[in-house]
């Protein structure tokens, strides 16, 4: 299933980079779900690392840290198409929008790439 999320985000970030050339550095993946190599002592030590620098379960695939409208930036939990969120990234979207981000989870690219086209059309940061 991980193969069809990376294709999907593959695809969703080449999409972004071209139609939004001028915000493309804002673009970004957090690969939470990289897959960690060597015997699972090693494993266990380099997930243990990852956290203490910060790696957060369930934190969103993308994000996008271009304001726009009362929001001040995208965060995107992508899944394959007929999945869902855990609830560890339902919690997480919730804590973001909290923030006054908009968060959001979507199952397969066309959902995907709608709610990144909505969020940019709403035009510039009105906070």
């Amino acid at each position: 299933m991980k193969h069809v999320e990376s294709a999907i985000g593959e695809a969703l970030t080449l999409r972004f980079r071209v139609r939004y050339q001028q915000y493309a550095q804002l673009w970004c993946h957090v690969p939470n779900g990289v897959v960690l190599r060597g015997s699972p002592a090693q494993r266990a030590m380099q997930m243990a690392r990852l956290k203490k620098e910060g790696l957060t379960v369930g934190w969103p695939d993308y994000q996008l840290l271009v304001p726009r409208g009362k929001y001040h930036g995208l965060m995107l939990e992508i899944k394959a198409p007929k999945k869902k969120p855990t609830p560890e990234q339902l919690a997480i979207i919730a804590a973001l929008a909290a923030q006054g981000y908009m968060a959001a989870w979507a199952a397969g690219f066309e959902d995907s790439w709608a709610i990144v086209e909505n969020y940019m059309q709403l035009g510039e940061y009105t906070a």
